[in-house]
């Protein structure tokens, strides 16, 4: 997952109109940490289109309070500019591939 320098970068890329999935977590946040390499393996080995960023809530409070994501983990993932999945704290990374796959079959 790539780290973002600033919510201008973050915003470019989702109005590109690519798949973005947007992770939210916490430096010390050990559900956080549990759940990143589940998603990151799901979306990569499944939607190869999407792009991933990881958004540290300590390093970036501005992009999370941009995106109203006021607890972590958070998964948001947007497809043509548009917020179309958001998840929080204990998923189902079955259920969630389900609901990506939903939209990504949609998108292509």
């Amino acid at each position: 997952m790539k780290q973002p320098q600033n919510l201008q970068e973050i915003q470019q890329v989702i109005q590109s109109g690519k798949p973005v999935l947007l992770y939210f977590s916490g430096e010390r946040c050990s559900v956080c940490k549990a759940l990143k390499p589940k998603v990151e393996t799901t979306i990569t080995s499944n939607f190869e289109d999407i792009l991933l960023f990881e958004i540290i809530l300590e390093q970036h409070p501005d992009i999370a309070a941009n995106y109203m994501v006021f607890t972590n983990p958070t998964t948001l993932v947007f497809f043509d500019g548009k917020e179309a999945i958001r998840e929080g704290k204990n998923m189902s990374i079955p259920e969630f591939e389900k609901a990506v796959d939903r939209i990504y079959q949609l998108y292509n």
